[in-house]
């Protein structure tokens, strides 16, 4: 059953140069007890797309321009202040980026989950007590009856994770959007913060949409990949056949920059340049300026999102092979 289904979502905001689209026509559904992965370079447009799902596009300036974002059938975009109000935190959450910064300095660790509980479950104070130990406990704490009356400077960077991701799975919510959930962690806790993932995953049924930079977390948890740059989708797949036939010349770019433990030793290679500022982008397919394949025609036009394998798609004309047959 589907869960999320995002159509062609266009996401823009106001600058000094006009208007600016972070977010080009992208499209992709989640399913239940699904983890859909969104990777990319920092700018690709992957947070950004993580927060129109939310309804927190940063204001004033931003809006989503046009597209749908069906949960289960209903709106996102179309529904009024109110409705978002009830459905972030309880039928989506999100695990935002930095814990640090998205936890209240100044609240216990206890109060901050148990806020939620209240406002979505009506919930009273000692009952809400009650449940946020509950959680505290599910996500791998020992001492979670003392932790509840802590604060976040106390917490290590792996603990306040587990924190953000209780609170976001109070509400026992349908869709859990993890924005880079193992950033600036050490390898074990991001294995601890992965499997956690992947079990309330699999315990609640819920769909999990993933941002990530990091290839081998996307190899471990994903079930199907969705590949940005530059605010739009240059490659979709399931996470075997993206790793095993890489389609788009970008995405061969960061596998290639990943280092191998399987003996086929090859030296890491960088994809070089930047991505494009998105009020300055090249005239036909945007990577054109960074793909070592590049040719007349991908200076020229701009290359739709096809389908170039079973269940495979790449915005590509060598992946489509138009550029061997327009060459030759």
């Amino acid at each position: 059953m589907t869960l999320l289904d995002v159509k062609n979502l266009c996401t823009e905001f106001k600058s000094k140069r006009g208007v600016v689209r972070v977010v080009d026509d992208v499209s992709f559904s989640v399913e239940r007890g699904e983890t859909l992965a969104i990777v990319g370079e920092s700018g690709s447009g992957k947070s950004m797309t993580s927060l129109s799902i939310m309804g927190l596009v940063p204001q004033p300036g931003g809006r989503i321009a046009s597209g749908q974002i069906l949960l289960e059938g209903s709106d996102l975009v179309s529904a009024p202040k109110e409705a978002l109000y009830q459905i972030r935190g309880a039928d989506i959450a999100m695990v935002f980026q930095e814990p640090m910064t998205s936890l209240n300095p100044v609240l216990t660790i206890g109060d901050q989950i148990a806020e939620v509980l209240i406002y979505h479950k009506h919930l009273s104070r000692s009952a809400a007590r009650l449940e946020s130990i509950e959680l505290l406990k599910r996500v791998g704490f020992a001492r979670a009856e003392s932790l509840y009356d802590e604060y976040p400077h106390q917490l290590s960077g792996g603990m306040r994770q587990r924190v953000m991701i209780a609170i976001a799975l109070s509400c026992n919510p349908k869709l859990l959007i993890a924005d880079e959930p193992t950033t600036a962690l050490d390898v074990t806790v991001q294995a601890q913060i992965l499997d956690l993932l992947r079990r309330l995953s699999a315990d609640y049924d819920s769909g999990i949409l993933l941002i990530t930079h990091d290839l081998g977390v996307v190899a471990e948890l994903a079930d199907q990949v969705v590949v940005m740059y530059a605010g739009q989708i240059v490659e979709q797949a399931a996470v075997a056949d993206l790793f095993d036939y890489p389609q788009h010349p970008y995405t061969q770019g960061l596998m290639a920059s990943v280092p191998r433990l399987d003996g086929d030793v090859k030296r890491l290679t960088s994809i070089a340049g930047n991505v494009p500022s998105p009020d300055a982008l090249p005239r036909g397919c945007r990577f054109s300026t960074r793909c070592p394949h590049a040719q007349a025609l991908c200076v020229e036009q701009a290359p739709e999102l096809k389908p170039v394998r079973s269940g495979q798609s790449a915005r590509c004309f060598l992946a489509e092979g138009r550029i061997f047959k327009e060459a030759s």
